[in-house]
């Protein structure tokens, strides 16, 4: 009986041991099952999510691709129009060149000999503006003249250097002084269009003017260049109008003790009668440009 309840016991015990064995096994199946299925849940959604961004970013691509081809067309469209533009004025800025160089071969009156240092890019320079009208084309000639002479000085400073060297400090008394030491031959009749002015009493050296251009090309578009002591080189605008009202301004300052007028229209009476139109007109532009 006794051996009989001790196999009963051990049996009941085997089995309460294999129960707890199946038992925890079953569990961690299940937990290893739950963990899978979370970890496939996740997976799904995360691929849900992607799938998501994926048709929104392909939509956006859509968009962006589209709005890309428009804003191609448009900038392709502005470009063709800017290049068609842009060749329209390099034609008609060529074109005033071409009728800039024709002005100054019909109009010889209006050229001077130190042209023929001019290079191709001063033409364009000049023909920048337009030269419609008889004023625009003589301030274009202007503009070339005053280039030219400008293109001269260096030439001109370097041999009344080297004749003051040459010759103890002491400058030219006639401008034909300077021809041999120019470094390339200088035709006369460009030397000629200057002069050496005799010095002026108690003027400082620094102010002094060595060579000074005497021949005016334009009564109303020019420029006068000089050459002062120093090496110095100067520009100044001149035309009859300018000397006139130079000559204005001294002889309203005689009239009324030394003061000079504080507008510019108290010179009519001062002025030359055939001056007057020209210098009435100058001040009309001059007030429209917000100037007194």
């Amino acid at each position: 009986m006794k051996r009989l309840l001790a196999a009963l016991l051990s049996a009941v015990i085997v089995c309460a041991v294999v129960e707890a064995i199946l038992l925890r096994r079953a569990r961690q199946t299940v937990a290893d099952l739950e963990a899978k299925i979370n970890e496939l849940r996740s997976s799904h959604i995360q691929v849900v999510r992607d799938l998501a961004t994926a048709r929104k970013e392909l939509q956006n691509s859509d968009v962006t691709l589209a709005r890309a081809d428009d804003l191609l067309k448009e900038l392709s469209a502005i470009s063709a129009g800017r290049d068609s533009k842009m060749e329209s004025e390099v034609h008609a800025w060529l074109d005033r060149v071409r009728r800039l160089k024709d002005l100054a071969k019909r109009m010889p009156e209006r050229t001077i000999p130190e042209m023929r240092f001019l290079e191709e890019r001063d033409w364009l320079d000049a023909a920048k503006a337009n030269i419609d009208t008889d004023d625009e084309a003589r301030q274009a000639l202007s503009s070339l003249r005053g280039t030219a002479k400008g293109r001269f000085a260096p030439a001109l400073r370097s041999a009344l250097r080297k004749y003051e060297e040459a010759n103890g400090s002491e400058p030219p008394t006639a401008i034909m002084q300077l021809s041999p030491y120019f470094d390339s031959p200088i035709e006369e009749a460009i030397l000629q269009r200057y002069t050496v002015p005799p010095p002026v009493p108690g003027q400082p050296g620094w102010a002094r003017k060595v060579i000074v251009e005497t021949s005016r090309v334009d009564d109303d578009y020019d420029t006068k260049m000089t050459i002062q002591e120093g090496g110095g080189t100067g520009f100044e605008s001149t035309s009859q109008l300018q000397d006139a009202m130079r000559q204005a301004d001294v002889d309203y300052a005689r009239a009324n003790g030394g003061k000079f007028p504080s507008d510019q229209m108290q010179l009519v009476p001062y002025l030359p009668q055939a001056m007057v139109e020209k210098f009435t007109k100058l001040m009309d532009e001059s007030r429209k440009r917000g100037f007194k």
